[in-house]
């Protein structure tokens, strides 16, 4: 406060100083003097330009002052802010990389197991069995063992069946040509009754002095031949039941015509086609025979069939009635039809089912209808055969009495009477 007085004398002599020189002079565009009473700012500091307190500034100083805070703003953006608000950004993005890299990584790993999902849903559509499907196993002998059982050289079907085929057919046959067994099957058919299979009211009738048999009329009932037992119902008497169907068809087809069995008679003309017709008959015999042999081979029980053919099913299948041990192949079909489009256990079993064990179980299902229709194929063959055959005796017998209407026009037309 001491030096106040010389500062204002020093003002105002600057003041004069100054009005003096500016008024020999032009008066510039806008003048600004400075008059009594005008406060003049002192500027201090690095932004005074280094000037001290009581100094007063000039334009230049301001100038100089306003490049000097420019520069101190520029100093403290680039130097100062700048790099810290680059670096404030270099680590955003390495967060934002960080970041993208782990969402990507997620993302990857999370299709990475949709796609293993998808493949282990697909194996395991894939691995659904259906349940006509049999096991995978060596010992799953079901189809097989059916197929043998239709269409196979032993099979129902086959040659080598031992109630159908060539060889016991062929026996018969034979036999009858060099034996009198026909002209005995009365007797015979009368001695298989009564020994095998006698009634309790034959007995008493006295018709039969044998005792009753356990199957009483089994070779002469023809539900022997069309009908079929429970698909569960192993036959107690298997031998008794082969022999009553061999004699049923004995019963339902008439006996072959016995030779004559006289050397010489053979060896003239008359003898030969004697013979020749007996021949004819006898392979029309053995036709009907051989149907209702095969027939038969169909309801004759097997051993071990119904063991073997059970296994063309999958086990977790709720089958109604366990297979018989030793089934019949009409009492396989029959079970198969239980088990599976006939069992609603079966359906509810489709329901449950992918894609994939869907179509397997279709695949299944034709290839047993192709059996099937293998069966009827063979079977409208039989009947095709005893249709023909019997056009064929149809039309004998009506050139049989052409012939004989011929002759007798012949012997009683005009031409006799002359």
């Amino acid at each position: 406060m001491r030096n106040t007085p010389k500062k204002i004398v020093l003002a105002l002599s600057l003041m004069l100083t100054s009005g003096l020189a500016w008024a020999g002079e032009s008066p510039p565009t806008t003048p600004s003097a400075i008059t009594i009473g005008t406060n003049v700012v002192p500027v201090t500091g690095m932004c005074g330009g280094g000037f001290s307190q009581g100094q007063v500034a000039t334009p230049g100083d301001v100038n100089t002052a306003q490049d000097n805070i420019v520069d101190a703003i520029n100093n403290i953006y680039f130097n100062d802010w700048q790099p810290l608000y680059m670096n404030e950004q270099s680590k955003d993005r390495v967060a934002n990389k960080t970041f993208m890299q782990a969402l990507m990584m997620h993302m990857n790993a999370m299709a990475k197991a949709q796609q293993e999902a998808r493949a282990r849903l697909f194996e395991t559509q894939n691995a659904q069995m259906p349940p006509s499907m049999p096991c995978a196993g060596k010992t799953c002998t079901g189809q097989t063992t059916l197929s043998q059982a239709v269409a196979g050289g032993a099979g129902a079907l086959g040659m080598n069946n031992h109630i159908s085929g060539y060889i016991p057919i062929n026996h018969s046959a034979d036999n009858n040509l060099v034996s009198k067994v026909s002209a005995r099957q009365p007797l015979k058919t009368y001695a298989t009754q009564c020994t095998e299979f006698a009634s309790a009211r034959e007995i008493a009738e006295g018709i039969c002095p044998d005792p009753v048999s356990a199957k009483p009329n089994l070779d002469i009932l023809g539900s022997t031949l069309l009908d079929m037992p429970p698909t569960g119902h192993d036959e107690t008497h298997k031998t008794l039941d082969d022999q009553a169907l061999h004699q049923l068809v004995d019963n339902l087809v008439q006996a072959p015509p016995v030779g004559k069995r006289h050397k010489d008679y053979y060896k003239t003309l008359a003898g030969q086609a004697e013979e020749g017709k007996m021949f004819s008959t006898r392979a029309r015999i053995s036709l009907s025979r051989t149907v209702l042999a095969q027939i038969a081979a169909m309801d004759t029980q097997n051993p071990g069939f119904g063991t073997d053919f059970a296994k063309s099913l999958n086990k977790k299948l709720i089958v109604p009635t366990p297979l018989a041990a030793n089934a019949s192949l009409m009492q396989a079909l029959a079970w198969e039809d239980q088990a599976t489009y006939g069992n609603r256990k079966w359906y509810q079993m489709i329901a449950k089912m992918s894609k994939a064990a869907l179509a397997k179980e279709r695949v299944i299902l034709q290839a047993q209808q192709l059996q099937y229709q293998y069966i009827a194929f063979r079977q409208r063959t039989n009947i095709e055969a005893l249709l023909a055959t019997l056009l064929a005796e149809k039309t004998d017998a009506i050139q049989k009495q052409v012939n004989r209407d011929i002759i007798q026009n012949v012997s009683s037309g005009p031409a006799a009477k002359q």
